[in-house]
């Protein structure tokens, strides 16, 4: 995505989020609980260490979202350079068919574009949601390389 929405749908009423705290077992454990029902299986394998280099990165940011107080979601986004990458996005099993994905990225957009980010980009695969490339299609994002890589569609 190469241009910022002139404006974006309204976020669910309820719906907020927070930036986390520098903390790898918040990355560590939101990575299990959101990813855990789709086979996210990647950075299960990464030791302490690892997790607190990644998570120290000063590009790196961390968003909880919460709906009507309750921690509901996370993304994690990457700047590099002058883009800035949505590295995660997603719900908790427990909020996912509430109509929440719409906002969890519509909030993803809206702190990626700040701080003259020119573009936009994320990776998606097979092991999503099946609602996840469907609803980044919807908001501005375009296809623009599919790979296949064990058996699972990439894009």
């Amino acid at each position: 995505m190469t241009r910022k929405p002139d404006e974006y749908p309204p976020l669910k009423n309820g719906f907020e989020i927070e930036l986390a705290a520098k903390d790898w077992q918040i990355n560590r454990d939101w990575y299990r609980r959101v990813g855990g029902d789709w086979a996210w299986t990647d950075r299960l394998k990464r030791t302490e260490s690892q997790w607190r280099e990644y998570v120290g990165s000063e590009d790196l940011q961390t968003w909880i979202a919460s709906f009507g107080g309750v921690q509901c979601g996370y993304f994690e986004l990457v700047r590099e350079g002058d883009e800035m990458r949505i590295a995660l996005l997603g719900l908790d099993p427990d909020f996912i068919g509430k109509g929440l994905g719409t906002s969890l990225l519509i909030a993803a957009l809206e702190q990626a574009w700040n701080g003259g980010t020119r573009r936009v980009f994320l990776d998606t695969c097979g092991k999503d949601h099946p609602n996840a490339l469907p609803n980044y299609l919807r908001h501005g994002f375009r296809i623009i390389r599919t790979e296949f890589a064990d058996g699972f569609e990439m894009g």
